[in-house]
């Protein structure tokens, strides 16, 4: 799993994406990219227990920020600008992760407990692999 993209905001908190093997109100496999008090946090769930991962580098508001996140078997990885990037690993045997047809930008109905407001800004440049995604 990659995905890099170029985003902005101009608040403190909020979620870039979401993906889940379920519903999202509902326990499974899961990715989620938020913004936690200035930071970029990513999160996954391969179904043996949450890895969590935040940038060491605060987020400046208004400005435009580039994002790289890889995730490969248990191993995530994220990259915020030319910073060093902050890696992670899950516990466990699994390496997949099961995605479903649940993939929100920006954020996501019926949440509770994560990140309860959406992104207030702009994503741009969005790639999930090397393949470009249309937000328009």
């Amino acid at each position: 799993t990659s995905i890099k993209v170029r985003f902005r905001t101009f608040g403190s908190c909020g979620l870039l994406f979401y993906s889940s093997e379920y519903e999202p109100d509902r326990q499974g496999d899961r990715l989620e990219i938020s913004i936690v008090d200035h930071h970029v946090k990513l999160s996954y769930d391969l179904g043996g227990g949450s890895v969590t991962v935040s940038s060491l580098t605060p987020i400046t508001l208004g400005a435009w920020h580039s994002l790289h996140v890889q995730r490969y078997r248990g191993d995530g990885m994220l990259q915020l600008d030319d910073h060093d990037p902050v890696t992670g690993q899950a516990e466990g045997s699994i390496s997949s992760l099961n995605l479903g047809n649940y993939s929100y930008i920006g954020g996501v109905p019926n949440r509770e407990g994560r990140v309860t407001r959406g992104l207030e800004g702009c994503v741009k440049d969005l790639k999930f692999g090397l393949q470009p995604v249309s937000l328009v």
